[in-house]
């Protein structure tokens, strides 16, 4: 199973080498509606948590905010994201890939309920090291 990824920024301890970068994905005007921009903030805060620690995310665009919210890898059965990229989105309004934004859309924006079968395919997707 193939598991899209969003919001791995290189820049965070928990991001990808390879990842995009968080300070280009700071937009110079929000392209986003504020309609939008709710839904998916709606999106990325709800989920289903894959992957939960005992530790706090930073923000590493501004070091005096500590413990933002929780580290955790949160996922809908297609793509995964650390929950600090609603944080991210919310604060700095920092853009996410266009493909996952359509895919939101095909899905109306709805939050799936995912079987404990759907989680294990797409933790084993996720956690994949040919990925």
């Amino acid at each position: 199973m193939i598991i899209s990824r969003a919001g791995f920024f290189r820049e965070l301890p928990h991001g990808l080498p390879d990842g995009e970068s968080l300070h280009q994905a700071l937009p110079s005007a929000d392209p986003r509606s504020a309609d939008q921009e709710e839904k998916l903030l709606e999106y990325l805060w709800g989920n289903t948590v894959l992957v939960a620690t005992a530790s706090m995310a930073d923000d590493v665009l501004d070091p005096s905010a500590t413990a933002v919210c929780p580290l955790e890898f949160v996922t809908d059965g297609a793509w995964v994201w650390p929950r600090d990229l609603a944080y991210y989105v919310e604060r700095y309004h920092v853009a996410v890939p266009v493909s996952f934004v359509l895919h939101l859309e095909l899905r109306n924006w709805e939050q799936p309920q995912l079987t404990p079968y759907e989680l294990l395919q797409v933790e084993n997707g996720f956690l994949d090291p040919a990925r």
